[in-house]
């Protein structure tokens, strides 16, 4: 074969190399430890045309390097996003919901306890959100997946948005409240922050109550001033508040909980 030929040959095999793979990284919200890295590569490794990939604890990211005709990062990011932990392309530009204060409602507690008492007959999830931190925004993306799972009429759920941060208002709750869109969802704005001091009494905690996850089982009634005490709940909080550590929130248990309260009848 002339020497011109096995060149060519040669360059072809390189450019055809260079093609079948691409890199991207992915920023992820909510890795605290190394089992959440070790979920993270897991569900990498079975994620279709991923060939290899590093996850750093880090600076929470992913970089990863894939086949791209067979996946793209967007699609990488979904699958990722699937354990629980919020995945995006790091420098991909979000669309955002428009800026619309009028659309989130102003938290009334009266109203907040008609809404949960005539839900009776369901199970409820009831959360204390801020919609600025980094790890309220990853419990939001749990309870997302938390309703996606399930499609039941007797699933309702409450999030009430407080000013937790200096960043926080109403504009930023609605933005990221725009990502849990589902009709057994409702959402509110308590700038007075009065939900958070009345499940903080109910929990035990110091301060506000926040980045709290309370489910409800069916039956359970508000009776009175006082929230009732939760069927079970989770957060992500510090030793400090307050808060058994042993509830620190984990999306698979906390699914689980969820669905043995639905499946469960009398």
């Amino acid at each position: 074969m002339p020497v011109l030929a096995v060149v060519l040959l040669g360059w072809a095999s390189i450019v055809g190399a260079t093609q079948s793979t691409a890199r991207t990284t992915l920023a992820i919200k909510g890795m605290t430890c190394g089992g959440c890295v070790a979920a993270v590569k897991v569900q990498l490794k079975k994620t279709p045309g991923v060939s290899a990939y590093e996850v750093s604890l880090e600076k929470s990211e992913a970089d990863v390097t894939y086949d791209p005709s067979r996946t793209d990062p967007k699609r990488i990011a979904e699958s990722v996003s699937k354990t629980g932990f919020a995945a995006t392309v790091k420098g991909e530009k979000k669309a955002e919901a428009p800026a619309n204060d009028s659309a989130l409602r102003r938290l009334d507690i009266a109203e907040l306890r008609d809404w949960f008492n005539r839900s009776s007959d369901s199970v409820r999830v009831v959360s204390l959100l801020s919609p600025t931190c980094p790890q309220c925004q990853y419990g939001h993306g749990v309870l997302e997946s938390v309703f996606g799972k399930t499609g039941s009429q007797d699933l309702k759920g409450f999030i009430a948005w407080l000013p937790m941060l200096a960043t926080d208002d109403p504009s930023a709750a609605t933005r990221q409240g725009a990502r849990l869109q589902d009709g057994r969802v409702r959402k509110a704005w308590d700038g007075e922050r009065e939900a958070g001091t009345l499940f903080a009494r109910r929990l035990g905690l110091q301060g506000k109550a926040w980045d709290v996850y309370l489910v409800y089982g069916r039956g359970v009634r508000w009776e009175g001033s006082e929230p009732p005490t939760p069927t079970f709940w989770m957060h992500q909080l510090r030793e400090e508040s307050g808060a058994d550590q042993k509830l620190c929130l984990d999306p698979s248990r906390l699914t689980r909980e969820v669905v043995r309260l639905i499946e469960k009848k009398g």
